[in-house]
């Protein structure tokens, strides 16, 4: 199915001269573990304003966004609503989407993955604020028992605003997840890769960027029991409290 804001006249979304105007609409006409996929095009931009109100709730789908650079496709967060993106069905793919803190005061999570959404992957997309009055304050939030993530070759990009808590927060346990390949840069009070609330197996933290500009805000931080690797990560803080604090995982950094 095909998405794209700039179409002329919608229609039933089964070609670009037919597309669908938002995202929302695309995974609508997706049928449940079909294998199906959204097609968002260049320079597609659509704003997100109330709870939930972009939900990927189809399992099985792959939503993948056309252009680069300026003409990523872009979704406004323009609320300021507890979660204003959703991923609550499994095995869903995102695939070069720019995620935009448009909102004065902050979003307080841009995509929630609930316990429903095992399988998720985000990959290549940017999450950005875009002004240090409109803050991404959780950037990712991922819920307990969500497992088998991959996050890979994103780019979390903040501001000098010291309001965001965490690019990526496990609130509970996400056992076989990987973050990898990403680039985080921003002023995270908290943490930028927090998984302290509860023990994960097997979670494999690798090759990641990480710059932290919070004066006391750390970089990597997982429970004292969680098992898997934090490997070839370069990690950069603005303080004293910026090392990675893994202490049952097998911990290889390149800078720390």
């Amino acid at each position: 199915f095909y998405v794209d804001s700039e179409v002329a006249t919608a229609g039933d979304g089964t070609s670009w001269t037919n597309a669908v105007r938002t995202l929302q609409e695309g995974i609508n006409k997706c049928v449940a573990n079909n294998g199906d996929f959204v097609y968002v095009a260049q320079e597609h931009a659509e704003n997100i304003a109330s709870a939930v109100a972009l939900d990927f709730d189809c399992p099985g789908i792959t939503i993948v966004g056309h252009g680069s650079g300026e003409d990523q496709p872009e979704i406004s967060f323009t609320a300021g609503a507890t979660s204003l993106g959703t991923i609550s069905a499994a095995d869903v793919t995102i695939y070069n989407i720019r995620f935009l803190g448009a909102f004065t005061d902050g979003i307080t999570k841009a995509i929630d993955i609930t316990a429903n959404g095992d399988g998720a992957r985000i990959l290549c997309c940017e999450f950005r604020e875009t002004d240090n009055t409109m803050e991404l304050l959780v950037m990712i939030n991922v819920a307990v028992n969500a497992d088998e993530l991959v996050f890979a070759g994103n780019r979390f990009i903040g501001t000098d605003s010291a309001d965001p808590t965490d690019a990526i927060v496990f609130a509970g346990a996400s056992n076989k997840t990987i973050v990898q390949s990403n680039t985080f840069i921003g002023t995270w009070s908290d943490c930028v890769i927090d998984g302290t609330v509860a023990l994960s197996t097997g979670l494999n933290i690798i090759d990641n960027h990480v710059v932290n500009l919070d004066s006391t805000g750390k970089t990597i931080q997982f429970h004292t029991s969680t098992t898997g690797s934090v490997i070839g990560n370069k990690c950069y803080g603005n303080g004293s409290t910026f090392a990675i604090v893994a202490d049952s995982m097998f911990v290889c950094p390149i800078s720390n």
